[in-house]
């Protein structure tokens, strides 16, 4: 079982925080436009000892959603199958970005919620891509 059995919808985001690139800069290097993406001035960057803050930069989301599955890990093979393939630009932007990707579990469940279970093939290519997974779950909100 995944997490997708009792979702009515599903999307997978790759987001990126850049520090010292533009939005501009980000969509040439990956050849790709955002779904949505934001820049901010002095904002705060991420480093190995914690946030700093003090740099420009920005914001950089690229979501899908699978056309025929609402099954998150569908969702994950469908944006890895997009995205691995660009993890050589990603690994060339200076500062690297922190690669983060969200997936985002709208569920029809109210009986309980049952924890998402990531496939093992989504944890490798989370791993090749060097990305942080978050796992947002929306519950159905009573009337």
């Amino acid at each position: 079982m995944g997490f997708g059995h009792t979702a009515k919808r599903t999307s997978a985001t790759l987001q990126l925080l850049c520090v010292g690139l533009t939005v501009e800069d980000i969509n040439t290097m990956l050849e790709l436009q955002p779904t949505w993406a934001e820049p901010w001035e002095g904002g705060v960057h991420f480093t190995e000892n914690g946030m700093m803050d003090g740099k420009d930069g920005c914001f950089w989301h690229f979501e899908v959603t699978h056309p025929t599955s609402v099954e998150g890990n569908d969702q994950l093979r469908h944006l890895l199958r997009l995205v691995l393939p660009l993890r050589s630009r990603l690994e060339e932007m200076r500062p690297s970005p922190r690669i983060t990707i969200c997936v985002c579990w709208d569920t029809t469940s109210t009986f309980g919620l049952l924890a998402p279970e990531v496939a093992p093939d989504c944890i490798r290519g989370l791993a090749e891509l060097g990305a942080r997974l978050q796992i947002e779950v929306i519950e159905p909100r009573e009337s």
